[in-house]
């Protein structure tokens, strides 16, 4: 199996931001993998600004090619408006379409939902203290975007500890 096929792609969203870790199976993080967040163009409205987004995201997809793309739920806030979880529903979406079309038959990408209340268990982590302790265990090795990064490597970790051949 070549390297590529053993990796898998975290991912966590935050106030409109995608957030990036690469993880080699079965569980090292590839810490200076370029693809760190991405972010909705400025400049570009409704359904251009989700069109370019998807196509950069893809881009990403490509170069990574991971076996499986795992993607942190959110938690329901109740102070939440309309417009912030459109963005988020949006960006999700985007990703899962992304996901679907670039997966074939030889070879799949499976996307996998994360849940907030599974994830410090699934990666190994303390749940009393997460997300602080994903921070500190990935995020002083970090270069940029430390504590967002942290998060998506514990995700793309406990994908891979399920995911991985």
């Amino acid at each position: 199996m070549s390297t590529e096929a053993r990796r898998v792609l975290g991912l966590t969203i935050v106030a409109g931001t995608v957030y990036a870790a690469v993880v080699e199976c079965p569980e090292m993080p590839l810490l200076d993998d370029p693809f760190e967040r991405l972010d909705l163009a400025e400049g570009l409205e409704g359904p251009a600004q989700l069109a370019d987004f998807s196509a950069r995201f893809k881009q990403e997809l490509r170069r990574v090619a991971p076996l499986a793309v795992g993607v942190l739920n959110t938690r329901k806030y109740s102070n939440w408006k309309y417009t912030d979880v459109f963005k988020r529903v949006s960006l999700e979406a985007a990703v899962m379409l992304a996901v679907e079309e670039l997966s074939m038959p030889a070879r799949t990408i499976r996307y996998v939902l994360v849940t907030q209340e599974g994830l410090p268990k699934a990666a190994g982590i303390d749940a009393k203290t997460f997300p602080e302790s994903a921070h500190e265990r990935w995020g002083g090795a970090l270069r940029r975007y430390a504590r967002e990064r942290a998060v998506a490597i514990a995700t793309a970790v406990a994908v891979a500890r399920r995911e991985c051949p």
